[in-house]
């Protein structure tokens, strides 16, 4: 009467299931993050080729590019950039991308002491969890920026105008 084991019991399932549970409960957040941190990194590896254009087109033309909008690439500063290079990141991202050449008083972060007139390449996005983690990832490089027309912003200064 000894039969071979042919299935699993319900425990052992449950068990299996209780497993695989508690390990997704640990590798779906840190995915998350992880992810999140990827995206950050690009996004400030982006506005560096931004701010490299910008200093580009500043030793051949004596002065910055004139600004442009939010998710649109200067036409000064077009011929300096990569091909293809666009202003605006992945549309589930909802990231853009501006160079601010502003000839008026602004106050960005810790350089709101000496008020003057920047020269600056902004991250524009709603998902503050973006901005938190751009800010852990280049903390001496992005400064937080006035928010305007309901997104958010970080500023890569270049300097003083």
């Amino acid at each position: 009467m000894n039969r071979a084991r042919r299935a699993f019991t319900l425990i052992e399932l449950m068990v299996v299931v209780v497993i695989l549970g508690i390990l997704a409960a640990v590798a779906i957040p840190r995915y998350r993050d992880i992810t999140l941190k990827a995206n950050a990194a690009a996004i400030v590896a982006d506005t560096r080729v931004i701010v490299h254009a910008a200093q580009l087109y500043l030793a051949d033309n004596g002065h910055y590019p004139q600004d442009g909008w939010w998710g649109e690439v200067p036409p000064d500063l077009a011929p300096y950039l990569p091909e293809d290079f666009s202003f605006s990141r992945a549309p589930e991202l909802d990231v853009m991308y501006s160079l601010d050449n502003a000839m008026y008083p602004v106050e960005m972060g810790s350089y709101a002491r000496s008020v003057g007139m920047w020269v600056s390449v902004s991250v524009w996005t709603k998902d503050q969890s973006i901005l938190n983690m751009i800010m852990e990832v280049a903390p001496d490089y992005m400064v937080p920026a006035k928010a305007l027309w309901g997104r958010k912003r970080v500023a890569a200064v270049l300097v003083p105008y």
